[in-house]
């Protein structure tokens, strides 16, 4: 009807659907007019979409890349500290252990200490003309004499002579087996004094071709 205010009708959605911003449309309708049908009612059209969000592969690598650094760096001041902590156990001996690590100190024998002699080692079978040598252990500062004998002969080397040994008890001698020698087995002794008490030891020499 002529004369009579239309009526506003006004459609608004105010959500937003998947980042679509609507756009709302106005239509002035009469108040008699007929029922609009649902397809004659104003339409909503997007005016802007959102664009989707993107994905960061290089701000997770490289967040990731942090933590894993972090972590390494962390397990190694660990492991330098716990091993630093380890080799100063090590190294801090207990008393006890620190004692026997001593140097031996060489000790003079009492008076009344019998005299004694042992074998420590002797380079045997030799040949003729090759080196020997004999050690033996016996008290410190006591003489000890060397004998060699073939059959009837004794050796008459100049490495064989009399000698005191050392402060712990230590003496050798080294020689030259003469290119002459007779072949076979012979006596070697050795007799060590201190104190007026005598000790004896018996090794034989094997000369071979």
């Amino acid at each position: 009807m002529e004369g009579q205010p239309k009526q506003k009708i006004t459609v608004v959605d105010a959500s937003d659907h998947d980042g679509v911003l609507l756009h709302v449309n106005t239509t002035h309708l009469s108040p008699q007019a007929a029922p609009v049908p649902a397809a004659a009612l104003p339409t909503l059209e997007p005016i802007y979409k959102a664009p989707p969000r993107r994905k960061r592969p290089f701000r997770n690598l490289a967040i990731s890349t942090a933590v894993l650094l972090v972590l390494c760096l962390t397990g190694g001041v660990a492991y330098i500290w716990f091993g630093d902590h380890q080799s100063q156990a090590v190294t801090a001996l207990p008393p006890a252990a620190a004692a026997e690590a001593a140097p031996i100190k060489p000790q003079v024998p009492a008076k009344t200490t019998p005299e004694s002699v042992a074998l420590l080692s002797f380079t045997n079978p030799v040949k003729r003309g090759e080196n020997t040598t004999l050690a033996i252990q016996t008290l410190a500062a006591s003489s000890c004499s060397i004998s060699v004998t073939y059959g009837k002969i004794p050796d008459q080397q100049p490495g064989l002579q009399t000698a005191t040994a050392d402060a712990f008890g230590s003496l050798s001698w080294s020689w030259t087996i003469l290119p002459n020698a007779p072949l076979g087995d012979w006596p070697v002794k050795i007799i060590c004094s201190l104190n007026g008490k005598t000790a004896v030891l018996q090794q034989t020499l094997s000369i071979l071709d």
